[in-house]
């Protein structure tokens, strides 16, 4: 139980500290890109304070990267509709 909840409480620390880097895009920041960044942050620490617990360091720095890169090209095939472009709905 302990682990649980520094891990939680260390994912929500590894999702504030991206705040940053979403203030400096060229983007209108709303309410839902931060909800979206900071739950998608925080499923990331969780993954990675996990895998750090179970495999190590370099494990949890593996999945980190992993993330980015998927994520990059996630964007990269999402250019049309803008890569920031969030659809909560189908309205």
């Amino acid at each position: 139980m302990a682990f649980w909840l520094g891990n939680i409480a260390t994912a929500v620390i590894f999702a504030l500290a991206h705040l940053p880097a979403i203030f400096q895009m060229k983007i209108k920041v709303t309410n839902t890109i931060l909800i979206y960044s900071n739950s998608m942050n925080i499923m990331v620490g969780l993954c990675c304070g996990w895998l750090y617990w179970t495999q190590g360091f370099a494990a949890a720095v593996l999945c980190h990267i992993l993330f980015h890169l998927v994520w990059y090209v996630f964007e990269k095939r999402n250019k049309a509709t803008g890569p920031y472009t969030i659809h909560l709905s189908e309205d």
